[in-house]
């Protein structure tokens, strides 16, 4: 198979393409990138044979719908998505060619469940799935594991923890300032609603070596397209809450959120128009040296409440582990089961809507992946009442 990369050379990028790289039926790998060169790639990229670079902007529709026809899949890991997600969408439409994200911003899966995108995919005959990362991504997949598994689903809970130490390049930084900013989707009492982010923070209990760790609800997809394919189950709530780590870190930007700092309408400043967003966002990416951004990486656990039968059931699933390839792997898993006919929905769909868990995670593990899974579990007895 032959699949294109658009950011392979960027931190996610990189992680997708060397998976692809290493993988059995995966014949080329094209990277496209504005400006890289192979010499510069990471040395276990630029030393293969199977890799190769072309420079094209995203921004430039044209020649991005030509330098994507004739591959079987494209993945695209060109963050920030609210800004450019979109775009690459329609360029892989255009060109015919399957497609596969890792997009996490709430507000550009929004503009994918449009029912005119949904309906250009299906006629150009592509997949084209979105946010197939770590969360959302392999997070999903674990609660759609659960949840079909059981005959009521309640609730489902992603959350997740993330190393500032572990947040490399301009893109991660802006996510992180845009889901912590203003009103925020949150699916809860059985229906979609917008809170602010940073709110209703709670300690959760995370896998070693994180531990307990304050987190709250953020900006994030899944509470937009997971309850969707489990109202036949009468579920009730599913939301999004993360946390930032070192601990000052996560409170800094409750901090900033709070005063405005990850606003995005401009102030005048003795005369220059300044983004109070824009100099958040560089001040993180010059790693404040105040402060000890300690060596953390990244932890995401899901929680599943339901009923099987008689019996009330939690089901939690944590993995830990380096971000870049914690979501650069499940894309290119996600592109591989695609070119091998594994997936056959077409359209524009979550993980949740075509990728079976059983598949995934059999490829998931094989790259040392470790997921821990507990389940709990109570009897419902019911007792007749006797007529005194």
């Amino acid at each position: 198979m032959r699949v294109a990369v658009v950011g392979g050379s960027g931190e996610m990028g990189s992680a997708a393409s060397y998976d692809l790289v290493r993988s059995e039926g995966v014949e080329e790998v094209v990277l496209l990138s504005r400006s890289a060169r192979k010499e510069n790639l990471h040395p276990k990229l630029a030393g293969s044979e199977k890799v190769s670079v072309k420079n094209v902007d995203v921004l430039d529709t044209d020649k991005l719908v030509n330098e994507l026809k004739g591959f079987d899949v494209v993945v695209n890991c060109v963050g920030p998505f609210y800004s450019t997600g979109y775009r690459v969408v329609q360029a892989a439409i255009q060109a015919g060619v399957n497609y596969v994200d890792i997009d996490d911003d709430y507000d550009s899966v929004k503009i994918m469940l449009d029912p005119e995108l949904d309906r250009q995919a299906k006629e150009a005959g592509i997949t084209v799935l979105y946010s197939m990362g770590a969360d959302p991504g392999t997070g999903n997949i674990l609660a759609k594991l659960a949840c079909d598994q059981m005959d009521q689903v309640d609730s489902v809970d992603f959350y997740w923890v993330l190393g500032a130490s572990d947040c490399k390049g301009k893109a991660v930084w802006e996510h992180v300032l845009h889901m912590n900013t203003g009103m925020v989707p949150q699916f809860i009492d059985g229906e979609l609603q917008d809170v602010p982010a940073g709110s209703e923070g709670e300690v959760v209990d995370f896998i070693e070596p994180f531990g307990p760790c304050e987190v709250h609800f953020v900006g994030h997809p899944e509470p937009l397209t997971f309850p969707d394919y489990y109202k036949d189950k009468g579920i009730k709530r599913v939301v999004n809450k993360g946390g930032m780590l070192p601990h000052w870190v996560h409170e800094a930007i409750k901090v900033q959120n709070q005063w405005g700092f990850t606003g995005t309408d401009a102030l005048e400043v003795e005369g220059q128009k300044v983004a109070p967003r824009e100099m958040a966002l560089e001040l993180w990416r010059q790693r404040p040296p105040e402060g000890d951004l300690g060596d953390y990486t990244s932890g995401v656990k899901v929680v599943v409440k339901g009923t099987c039968g008689e019996e009330e059931i939690t089901v939690s699933y944590d993995i830990a582990g380096n971000t870049a390839p914690g979501t650069g792997i499940p894309a290119s898993i996600g592109a591989q089961m695609i070119a091998r006919g594994e997936v056959t929905e077409k359209g524009v769909v979550p993980p949740e809507a075509c990728i079976d868990p059983e598949t995934y995670l059999k490829e998931f593990v094989k790259r040392k992946a470790v997921i821990y899974e507990s389940r709990e579990s109570r009897r419902v007895i019911e007792k007749e009442k006797k007529s005194q």
